[in-house]
């Protein structure tokens, strides 16, 4: 497993990889668009901080399989060594999942929802999965967790 953060936030970066095991930073468009920076100077504090050991992993926007392919050369240029390239989990994203590990980049699929998608996505050749996780699956989760787990010999009382 490996311990990545999400974010942008460079002086964020900074001080976790000064405390945390991180294996490297994953960014999505959102993150990103909240840094006053422009995405290169982003790209160049992060690996700066990261390192060429460490993996960065910056997500495409573009919206079909070809234009994903492109986008990713012009981001594995920007980000140098350690260069993961994100791609929703969809029909195009699939595709382009192909096509960027056949041209030697290694991909990472995100927005993942489902177990379905995870295994389309190994299959066309990701390397990493982020699954979508949310504070409602998150809640439910713990949620599921506390109705199916109750120790031994432990009831719950009802009161009239």
């Amino acid at each position: 497993m490996h311990f990545l953060l999400d974010t942008a936030d460079v002086e964020a970066i900074r001080a976790a990889c000064a405390v945390f095991p991180v294996a490297g930073v994953t960014t999505n468009p959102s993150n990103v668009a909240r840094e006053p920076a422009p995405l290169h100077e982003l790209i160049a504090g992060i690996r700066e901080i990261l390192g060429p050991e460490r993996s960065l992993h910056v997500q495409v926007v573009a919206a079909d399989a070809e234009e994903m392919l492109a986008e990713a050369r012009l981001l594995a240029e920007l980000v140098g060594p350690g260069f993961c390239c994100k791609v929703p989990v969809t029909r195009d994203g699939l595709a382009a999942i192909g096509r960027i590990v056949a041209a030697g980049m290694t991909a990472t699929a995100t927005s993942v929802s489902s177990l379905g998608q995870a295994l389309l996505a190994a299959r066309a050749g990701a390397a990493y999965l982020i699954p979508y996780v949310n504070r409602v699956d998150v809640a439910e989760g713990l949620r599921s967790s506390a109705r199916s787990w109750r120790p031994s010999g432990c009831t719950r009382s009802r009161r009239g």
